[in-house]
């Protein structure tokens, strides 16, 4: 027997509480364009209880889900390794998590999260009926690979020739009546519409479709971002709440589409996976801290502030000796019918996600990233070598050792074979 209970909660911050996503963002919040939402599926299959929460948040360290799986654990029972925590990645949301110079984690609102997750997932767990499960898939292109080559640089701009990803996935749970229980949808941009010049809290254009779906269903819909680390609206990163609808329209009457043409029914099968891997970061470069050293001389802006701590903190590294620092990542496969979730805890490139799809066994693959928690940007070698903000700089935000070249390779043949050991 297969049950779902699904249930959403208020985890909008108070104004005046620091925004995450943009070194550049000064200044608190001042706003409230749309409420934040966090949405609990708790999953039964004959008895094994699985758990997915669904926040519009930036993202969740490792400490956090940790935090917030071990009180969800204790309150209502669903163990630890059976949780999964998706965030959205709004970058219009409240501080969260670490990076440098990006806002401070507000510790009252933390705890005020971590209560308000329990009390969602309570909700749904109460709320379980039998279920039937089907999945749809669309088209639309909101997006584009924000990885431009100009001159020797490569910079975050505009390149149509580089790869996205168009699919848009829906999953549709009914009860056995045929009564609506939840949609899942996902799909792979960057919510940047709102940039550092937006000081409105909002959940970006995912908040906006999911609001659209459930005002015109009736039901929660869960926003699940897939493999975006490179692709960037092809409305560009700007301060226009316009643009947010109109993107998030695109997604919406999308998925509207689809559903009414999904076909659902009983769950035969379900199988779930995950896998620890001790990932080893790669070698810090003294050529690069006196880069970062030397800029913050010349201009100290908000951005070289960061960088500049963040080289301080890296000569000390190379001084102490140390060797680079092994990083805990958690990959998850869940199957239900013929339908799989691959999920990650970093901003995974669009190559990594469309191979996986191409070469899952499951026909309907779902890409999942920043979900228990998020440890940078992972490319793939070929992209790695052309440098970039991703490579070269992001990391001085997320802590102090850059990802090692490689890491998404690995990633990939670890998820894949997650995924079709379970087939």
């Amino acid at each position: 027997m297969f049950k779902i209970g699904v249930s959403k909660i208020d985890i909008t911050p108070p104004v005046g509480l620091d925004l995450q996503g943009f070194v550049a963002r000064e200044g608190c919040s001042v706003g409230v364009h749309s409420k934040l939402f966090a949405k609990a599926l708790v999953i039964d299959y004959k008895g094994k209880i699985n758990l997915i929460v669904n926040c519009d948040l930036l993202a969740v360290n490792e400490k956090l889900a940790l935090d917030i799986k071990s009180k969800i654990e204790k309150e209502c029972g669903i163990k630890k390794e059976n949780i999964i925590i998706f965030a959205t990645h709004t970058h219009s949301g409240p501080a969260t998590v670490f990076l440098r110079k990006c806002g401070e984690p507000d510790p009252k609102y933390i705890n005020s999260l971590k209560e308000k997750i329990a009390t969602c997932v309570s909700s749904a767990d109460k709320k379980k009926k039998e279920a039937v499960i089907g999945i749809g898939k669309g088209k639309v292109q909101i997006g584009i690979n924000r990885r431009e080559k100009k001159g020797k640089e490569m910079i975050i701009g505009e390149n149509p020739t580089g790869p996205i990803d168009t699919e848009l996935s829906v999953i549709k749970i009914d009860t056995t009546a045929g009564k609506p229980i939840a949609l899942i949808v996902n799909y792979s941009c960057h919510p940047v519409i709102l940039g550092p010049e937006n000081r409105h809290i909002s959940g970006d254009y995912p908040a906006f479709a999911t609001d659209f779906i459930e005002k015109n269903t009736g039901v929660p819909a869960l926003f699940i971002t897939g493999a975006s680390a490179n692709i960037n609206p092809i409305s560009g990163v700007t301060n226009s709440f316009k643009e947010v609808e109109r993107l998030g329209k695109k997604i919406a009457l999308e998925t509207l589409r689809i559903k009414d043409k999904i076909k659902t029914r009983p769950v035969n099968y379900f199988k779930t996976a995950n896998y620890v891997l001790q990932l080893s970061a790669g070698f810090l470069s003294s050529k690069e801290i006196e880069k970062e050293k030397k800029a913050f001389a010349k201009e100290k802006t908000l951005e070289t502030k960061a960088k500049s701590e963040w080289a301080k903190l890296a000569h000390k590294e190379i001084s102490g000796k140390k060797n680079p620092p092994k990083i805990n990542l958690e990959l998850n496969a869940l199957a239900v019918n013929d339908i799989v979730f691959s999920t990650f805890p970093v901003e995974l490139f669009v190559e990594v996600g469309l191979n996986i799809k191409k070469k899952s066994k499951f026909p309907n693959t779902i890409i999942g990233c920043y979900a228990n928690g998020c440890v940078g940007y992972v490319p793939t070698k070929k992209e790695y070598l052309k440098k970039g903000y991703e490579i070269e700089d992001s990391y001085k935000y997320f802590g102090i050792y850059p990802l090692a070249p490689g890491t998404g390779e690995l990633l990939q043949k670890i998820a894949l074979k997650l995924i079709n050991n379970l087939k």
